[in-house]
Order: structure tokens, then C-alpha cells, then sequence
């Protein structure tokens, strides 16, 4: 079943206009046909098609809405947005597959880019949410400098991914569910940046013996923290 995401699917029936396009003008579907809604906050259910004209698409709720906890343990992916737009979103789109709860672009003293278009990044959220089937979408920030961004750091655990440390995720404490990994540019963090993260509790940690991409860096780190979390419960 087809998921189409609707953020006030509980109060209004008509479709969000992309995804009444998508199903006039993509999937071609008729009425009768059935749909999963999602809200991007837990709730889901599954929905027919009651009207398709040409002010939109309209549906009838048939079962219960459905809420999904989030995942057991939380994630939030910090990094410097590489100069790329399709690197950056690519990032945005593999990491809402493997699970994060949030993104906080930081644009640090070596960006290459010194702004990102908040829109698109939430469009390729919203189709990678709908795609690898989850029911929350991650949230999405943007901080002007590191200075800016480490106030609002609230995880438990903070991890740097970091060249110059041989740590790897054992030295991270058991029985944390709350991770926030920052993952630098290309040209790395100026040197104050870097003692204001590690003066935050930042703990570096080493995601390969080999310098990585920052997109590949993001995702390693994600889906190492997802890893050491199954194993360790």
C-alpha cells in the first residue's frame, strides 16, 4: 500500500497538493483505491479515495488511527552541509532511511556553502520517510556557526567524528539512548571550533582508519550508533 504523508490528515481530508499530484498525475489511481496516511508524527492510518477532480484529491479514513513510538534510541545528525546539492541530499535522504531524528546543519568557519534551502532538504525527508515505511519525520535545523549551534545540544551522549582520536564506539557509555554525532567539512574545524566542541563534552570517536567523505561520514556514524544499540539490548 502506497504511504502519502499528510501532516493534518485527523482535520482535513483533502490531499496536500504534491501528493494529489502524485496520485492524479504518477500513479494514476481512481477512486476506491486505498492509501496509508502518515503525519510525520506517529499517526498513521489507511484511507480510500473518495474524490479525484481536478481541485485536488479527497479521502475517507476507514481504520483507526494508529500511533508509533519513536525509535528506542534518539539520534540527531550534526554536520557541516558539503557544497554538493545533490551530496547534501543525498545525506538528508540516507540517513532518514537508516533513522535519525533530526539534522542541524551547521555552517562552521570552512563550509563551502554558506546556506541550504530548507524546503527541498524537507521534501527529500518527506519522500525518504514515506519510502522506508517510518512514521516520524526528522527535524531540521540550520546554525550559522558552531558557537551557535552547541547550546542547543540536549543529547546524551555527543560524539565528534574526529581523525585525530583512535576511540572507536566501545569507549561510549552503556545505557544511553540519546546521541547527537557531529560530523565536520571537508577542510575539518578550525582550531577554536574544535575547542569549543570538545569544551561542550564532545568525545571523539573514529569512524574508519581512512579519511571519509563528510556524506559518507554521516552515514557510517548513524548507522554505527544504530548498530552498537541492537547489540547492546
Amino acid at each position: 500500500m502506497q504511504n502519502f504523508f499528510h501532516p493534518e490528515f485527523r482535520e482535513n481530508n483533502q490531499l496536500p497538493q504534491a501528493e494529489a499530484h502524485h496520485v492524479q498525475h504518477v500513479l494514476r489511481m481512481k477512486v476506491g483505491d486505498r492509501i496509508r496516511l502518515v503525519n510525520g508524527k506517529g499517526h498513521a492510518t489507511t484511507a480510500s479515495l473518495s474524490l479525484i477532480d481536478k481541485n485536488g484529491v479527497q479521502f475517507s479514513v476507514e481504520d483507526e488511527i494508529a500511533f508509533h513510538e519513536p525509535g528506542a534510541w534518539d539520534i540527531r545528525l550534526a554536520f557541516a552541509p558539503v557544497k554538493s546539492a545533490d551530496r547534501l541530499e543525498w545525506i538528508i535522504e540516507k540517513c532518514v532511511e537508516i533513522g535519525v531524528s533530526g539534522f542541524d546543519l551547521v555552517f562552521t568557519a570552512r563550509t563551502e556553502r554558506n546556506q541550504a534551502k530548507a524546503e527541498r532538504l524537507e521534501k527529500i525527508a518527506v519522500s525518504a520517510m514515506k519510502q522506508s515505511g517510518r512514521f516520524w519525520l526528522p527535524t531540521l535545523r540550520q546554525f550559522n556557526s558552531v558557537s551557535d549551534f552547541l547550546p542547543h545540544v540536549q543529547s546524551d551522549i555527543k560524539l565528534l567524528a574526529d581523525l585525530e582520536t583512535e576511540m572507536a564506539s566501545e569507549g561510549w557509555e552503556r545505557g544511553k539512548n540519546s546521541f547527537c554525532i557531529f560530523v565536520g567539512p571537508e577542510g575539518d574545524f578550525t582550531p577554536d571550533e574544535r575547542k569549543l566542541i570538545q569544551q561542550s563534552g564532545f568525545l571523539g570517536v573514529s569512524l574508519s582508519d581512512k579519511v571519509l567523505r563528510t556524506e559518507t561520514a554521516c552515514v557510517v556514524g548513524v548507522d554505527m550508533i544504530h548498530w552498537k544499540k541492537r547489540w547492546e539490548n
